[in-house]
């Protein structure tokens, strides 16, 4: 895709109507980038609504989501480990800071934050797969095989 197509080529501060800053238009621009996959552009985006806003929980979940996507893990971690500070319930945070933590090499560490968004929703299946990629890494064989039927026995077409 060309500069000039899609969402703004150079992306600019968002106001709504009344002329404040809108960081639901910015985020729904960074979603685009997302969705077209240049998590580069969608992160510029996550920090300026970041700037502006620095407890957007939101925001610095997605961040973390991009930095991840762009190998990035120590910042990915960073963003979300902010993200949780301001929302700790959130499982799918949890579950992507223990994949920066785990592409880190810090498995104790990616264990806790799987272990807690399992926690907190045993229902997701993405933290129970991401357990068994674990447990597989750290050659335990059986606990990465629960950990994947649960997966499929929440959602049988995941692979």
């Amino acid at each position: 895709m060309n500069k000039d197509s899609g969402p703004a080529a150079t992306p600019k501060k968002q106001m709504d109507p009344e002329g404040g800053f809108s960081s639901q238009a910015l985020l729904q621009q960074a979603a685009e980038y997302h969705q077209q996959e240049d998590p580069a552009a969608a992160l510029e985006i996550y920090n300026k609504i970041i700037t502006h806003q620095p407890s957007n929980a939101q925001a610095l979940s997605m961040a973390g989501i991009a930095a991840l996507q762009l190998g990035d893990y120590d910042e990915a971690a960073r963003y979300l480990t902010a993200s949780l500070s301001h929302a700790p319930e959130n499982w799918m945070a949890l579950n992507n800071l223990g994949a920066a933590y785990r592409e880190k090499g810090e498995l104790d560490s990616a264990r806790d934050a799987y272990t807690q968004a399992l926690r907190l929703n045993p229902e997701y299946e993405n933290a129970c797969y991401n357990m068994g990629e674990l447990h597989q890494q750290l050659e335990e064989y059986e606990d990465a095989e629960r950990a994947y039927l649960k997966a499929l026995s929440i959602r049988p077409d995941y692979v």
